[in-house]
């Protein structure tokens, strides 16, 4: 999980810029925040990487801090595909993320 602490006013959207580990086939990522299902991403030869831009259900927030989580689906590992010794299951690598105002009302 990812614990994040906002001042913002309502309503407020996640967005982000991450890329999939795709060797091996497709990964399909879904996005919960404070569990709710809100978004899935789905990164292949195609489309390694993406920016995305999720709405945060304004009753997540709770105390100034949302929770996300990002849950992937079969992840692997390089050793396992034969392409190096690390064993780490790796899926979903993100390179920047922030959390903002949004313009639409939920």
């Amino acid at each position: 999980s990812l614990l994040m602490q906002t001042n913002d006013v309502l309503p407020l959207q996640l967005v982000f810029n991450a890329q999939g580990f795709v060797f091996g086939g497709p990964i399909n990522v879904r996005v919960l925040i404070d569990n709710e299902h809100v978004g899935e991403l789905l990164f292949d030869a195609g489309r390694i990487s993406r920016q995305a831009t999720i709405a945060v259900p304004n009753s997540a927030v709770k105390d100034g801090e949302i929770r996300v989580d990002f849950l992937i689906d079969q992840p692997r590992s390089p050793k396992s595909l034969g392409m190096a010794e690390d064993s780490r299951e790796l899926g979903l690598g993100i390179n920047w993320l922030r959390l903002e105002r949004s313009a639409a009302q939920q």
